[in-house]
């Protein structure tokens, strides 16, 4: 008599939800310091289960603003960038309503959890990831304005 294995465990996360009361996307929330509702869920279920998916709406797979395509953009430049896989923790001097921390030499994270927009003084460099749309690739030369409940992942221009 042969034992056959089970099958494989698939995990599913839905995420495509509106939040009326959070006026914003739920997945989106900062569940802890850094990390996304979404971040948080798949972290839990990706270890016990073969293949995890996230299931969104139609129209946010086509959205650049949605949780979805700024989950895959922070995957893609933490495998792209050995400072966030490799570098530990450094906190960062910061105003109130600014959380900031540095990852190895060259990258710096700056999170508002304020209603009100923050100007930080960074320095040089250059936002590589923004929980906002369309500011990758925009430039700093010392301040940069962090809007209210925004995340952004600057490569600092070191020897500037």
């Amino acid at each position: 008599m042969s034992v056959s294995s089970p099958p494989p465990l698939y995990g599913l996360v839905l995420a495509g939800g509106r939040s009326s009361r959070m006026q914003r996307d739920k997945a989106a929330i900062q569940y802890r310091p850094g990390e996304t509702q979404l971040d948080a869920a798949m972290q839990l279920l990706a270890p016990r289960v073969a293949r995890a998916f996230v299931s969104v709406r139609a129209d946010q797979r086509d959205d650049p603003g949605s949780v979805l395509n700024l989950t895959r953009a922070s995957i893609a430049l933490r495998r792209a960038r050995p400072d966030l896989r490799e570098s530990s923790y450094a906190a960062v001097e910061a105003p109130d309503g600014i959380w900031a921390w540095r990852r190895g030499s060259d990258t710096l994270v700056v999170l508002n959890h304020s209603d009100d927009p923050i100007d930080e003084d960074v320095g040089a460099g250059e936002i590589l990831l923004s929980s906002q749309a369309n500011r990758a690739g925009e430039r700093i030369q010392r301040w940069v304005r962090v809007e209210p409940w925004e995340a952004l992942v600057i490569a600092e221009q070191t020897g500037a």
